[in-house]
């Protein structure tokens, strides 16, 4: 079983402990599969990391932390923890996660099958994950990468639909800099649900970040579609930071449009100022109930098409060149769009204040040549009467002479470097 990075095999038990039984999804940090723990006799998810992040120190940490994170919320949006412990696998040590077994599907997976929701359920969904975000922002923990794919809708004991909050792997603990576990420019998470300041080489990204993103999650889950969108990396980064919010169907209430506008205010000051604020502007256009039913998910996952699988980890190619020019572009526009707005220049008569000319003094006539008659006091002042006249626009200036070719600068070598 090796699709998308996993290197584990069917049968394989972890730990003297965990069965492996298959593959659940992976992505670039690492993958995730379903094991049956023999002690208690029931089903976990493994999540572990790919065996070449192992040479990341970084990337061994982010997922320590997603670990220490998520095992200190105890609210039922958040997938239990069981156990942290670590396997071996070609003289390398790895750690990993068995954490709660949750039967049921994404909401990304649920958008791209079924379409948008309607604004009831929507705001359920997201009112649900407000409450596992104010638990993690209470324990100083800022989530950092909210979307679909990480809101999973699984079914409860009661027979509800329940909303478990997925994947602190990249989450921010409080008293970290952004470069403690980040390199320094880097950025982590997925774009497309980024908060403008996260794209900002700064550490100020705090909680309200991910209240943008929830406001992402919001306008895809009633229209299908996200509010900035493009194939090419700095043109979403652009859009993000400049453009406004695309108006929302018209059919939908306006205080509804209102929250979702407010959620993605540019300014952090300007939006909801915590999970519990957002989630009481949400509550009166929530259900107590999702419309979603058990059966819908079981559906869901019977008929789900296969392009909807996970994708195997592929390392990027890399092209410094081309990226580095498109990272110079997106910062001159990050640090104009930071600048603030210039005062207008006070409106000032014009003044021109009288100039004094030297004399022009020639140079000595060799011997056998005339003498030069000095210039006189009328000539000098008309210079300055002409000179007056340029200055205020009444007289194109007198043509320069052009300088003799030792006088002149190199022509420039066009294949030299521009610096």
């Amino acid at each position: 079983m090796t699709p998308g990075g996993c290197w584990l095999r069917r049968g394989q038990i972890v730990s003297d402990r965990y069965r492996v039984d298959e593959m659940l999804g992976s992505g670039g940090m690492g993958f995730v599969v379903a094991a049956t723990d023999l002690q208690r006799s029931r089903r976990v998810a493994l999540k572990l990391p790919h065996r070449d992040r192992m040479r990341s120190v970084r990337d061994v940490a982010r997922f320590v932390r997603e670990a220490r994170s998520a095992a200190c919320l105890t609210s039922r949006h958040v997938p239990r923890i069981y156990e942290t412990g670590t396997v071996r696998s070609d003289d390398v040590t790895i750690p990993f996660i068995a954490l709660e077994y949750l039967e049921g599907a994404d909401l990304a997976t649920w958008l791209a099958t079924r379409g948008p929701l309607g604004v009831a359920t929507a705001a359920n969904i997201v009112v649900q994950a407000c409450h596992a975000i104010a638990e993690a922002h209470a324990h100083g923990i800022v989530h950092r990468d909210l979307k679909p794919a990480n809101l999973m809708l699984t079914v409860a004991e009661s027979g509800d639909v329940l909303v478990k909050v997925l994947d602190f792997g990249i989450c921010k603990a409080r008293g970290e800099t952004a470069n403690q576990l980040t390199a320094t420019g880097a950025l982590v998470g997925s774009p497309a649900y980024m908060p403008p300041e996260q794209m900002r080489p700064s550490t100020t990204v705090d909680a309200r970040g991910d209240l943008w993103s929830l406001g992402i999650v919001l306008y895809e889950a009633v229209t299908g579609r996200r509010p900035f969108e493009s194939a090419v990396f700095p043109d979403l980064c652009l859009k993000i930071l400049l453009d406004d919010m695309p108006p929302l169907p018209e059919e939908l209430a306006p205080a509804f449009v209102e929250v979702v506008r407010r959620c993605l205010e540019k300014e952090p000051a300007a939006r909801y100022q915590s999970a519990a604020e957002l989630a009481d502007a949400l509550a009166p256009f929530a259900e107590p109930t999702l419309a979603i039913s058990a059966t819908d998910l079981e559906l869901l996952i019977v008929h789900a098409p296969p392009d909807l699988e996970p994708a195997p980890y592929v390392t990027p190619r890399r092209r410094p060149l081309a990226l580095g020019l498109w990272a110079a572009a997106l910062a001159i526009v990050v640090a104009m769009s930071t600048l603030p707005e210039p005062e207008p220049p006070a409106t000032v008569a014009p003044r021109i204040e009288s100039v004094a000319i030297d004399p022009v003094v020639a140079p000595a006539p060799p011997p056998t040549a005339p003498p030069v008659t000095p210039p006189t006091a009328t000539r000098a002042s008309s210079v300055v009467q002409r000179a007056r006249r340029v200055v205020r626009g009444m007289e194109p200036p007198p043509p320069v002479a052009s300088a003799s070719r030792s006088e002149q600068p190199a022509a420039r070598d066009p294949l030299a470097s521009p610096f």
